[in-house]
C-alpha cells in the first residue's frame, strides 16, 4: 500500500520596502524504515504565511510557507552569503515489504561550506537518513536536485551504541550497532525545539564525518527556535565507550 504528500506554494511578498532572495540552497533529505513508524510529531505553524495543503489518507493537515530575509539571518560576508526561500516539496512513499522510503525537500539559507554537502546517519541499523544539499547564489534562482550518497550494506568495522529518545535531553544504552559504507563516525545529534511546541529529540549511531562536521546548526523564526548539535568520535572512547 502507499500514500503521497502533496504540497504547493506561492509566493508573495511580507510587506512593502523588503527585498527578498528566493532560495539558493535545496536540502533533500531521505529516510529508509524497516518497521512501523514513530508517533506523528505535532506540526509547527508559524504565525503568519502562506497556507498549503498537505494530503494524508482521507486527512487533511495544513501548513505554511513563508518567506525569511536572509541577510538578516547570516552576517554579511561574500563567502558566507545565501539565500532563503519558502518549503519546498515533500514526498512519501511506502513501497510494499513493510520499507518506507520517504523524501523531503527543503529550501533555507546555507553557509557556503555546507552546498553541496552529502551525508548520512544510520540508527538502530533500521533507520537510513540520507542528505544532500545543492545551491545556487543569484536572487530568484532554483537549485538544482541535489544528489545523494549511494547506500551501502557493506560493513566498515566500527561498531556504536544507538538509541532514539524524545522529549528527554540523553540517550544512553548498551544496545550497538556494526556501521557501514562511509559511515565511519559514532553520532551523538540532539535536537532541540523550543516556542509553540517544544520537545528534545536525543540520537545515537553511525555517521559520516561531513554530518559530524556540521556541528551546530540554529533557526529560528516568530515562533519557534531550532538547535541541532552533532557530536561525534572514531568509535573506540566517547560515544562509544559510554
Amino acid at each position: 500500500m502507499g500514500w503521497e504528500m502533496e504540497q504547493r506554494c506561492n509566493g508573495s511578498g511580507l510587506g512593502a520596502g523588503h527585498r527578498f532572495h528566493k532560495f539558493r540552497s535545496f536540502l533533500m533529505l531521505q529516510f529508509f524504515y524497516k518497521h512501523p513508524l514513530p508517533p506523528s510529531l505535532p506540526p509547527l505553524t508559524p504565525p503568519s504565511g502562506l497556507p498549503y495543503k498537505v494530503l494524508l489518507g482521507s486527512h487533511r493537515l495544513r501548513f505554511y510557507c513563508f518567506k525569511l530575509l536572509c541577510s538578516e539571518r547570516v552576517l554579511v560576508s561574500l563567502t558566507m552569503r545565501s539565500v532563503l526561500g519558502f518549503l519546498g516539496v515533500l514526498l512519501a512513499v511506502f513501497p510494499a515489504g513493510g520499507s518506507v522510503v520517504s523524501k523531503k525537500y527543503e529550501r533555507d539559507c546555507v553557509p557556503k561550506n555546507q552546498c553541496n554537502l552529502q551525508g548520512s546517519m544510520s540508527i538502530i541499523n533500521t533507520h537510513i537518513h540520507r542528505i544532500g544539499v545543492s545551491c545556487c547564489n543569484t536572487d530568484n534562482c532554483t537549485p538544482d536536485l541535489p544528489t545523494l550518497p549511494a547506500v551501502s550494506t557493506r560493513f566498515n568495522g566500527l561498531v556504536c551504541r544507538t538509541c532514539v529518545s524524545t522529549y528527554s535531553g540523553w540517550c544512553y544504552t548498551d544496545d550497538t550497532m556494526q556501521c557501514t559504507g562511509n559511515e565511519n563516525m559514532c553520532l551523538l545529534q540532539t535536537t532541540s525545539i523550543t516556542g509553540a511546541v517544544s520537545m528534545r529529540i536525543v540520537l545515537r549511531g553511525c555517521a559520516t564525518k561531513s554530518l559530524c562536521d556540521l556541528s551546530r546548526q540554529t533557526e529560528q523564526t516568530a515562533d519557534r527556535k531550532v538547535d541541532m548539535r552533532f557530536t561525534c568520535t572514531s568509535g573506540t572512547a566517547g560515544l562509544y565507550s559510554g
